[in-house]
């Protein structure tokens, strides 16, 4: 997924902190735009779902600044 108005390496952070849902960045040039979701194992349709909300809710999170999440 491409980013060009937030950071997505804070839309991973969101994700994995306070969703506990975990997808990969991308390094060099693009680390701040790219990420990559892998669907490994038995994922279901839900799973997928899930996914996207919580991947908007992230999203919007980051562009209004307001990362209630423990940054570690």
């Amino acid at each position: 997924m491409y980013f060009d108005d937030v950071d997505a390496y804070e839309v991973i952070q969101v994700l994995k902190n306070k969703y506990r849902i975990f997808v990969n960045p991308c390094g060099g040039d693009l680390a701040k735009n790219l990420l990559r979701v892998s669907h490994i194992g038995n994922t279901t349709i839900e799973d997928i779902d899930e996914l996207i909300d919580k991947l908007k809710l992230s999203i919007n999170e980051v562009k209004s600044k307001e990362l209630s999440y423990d940054r570690k």
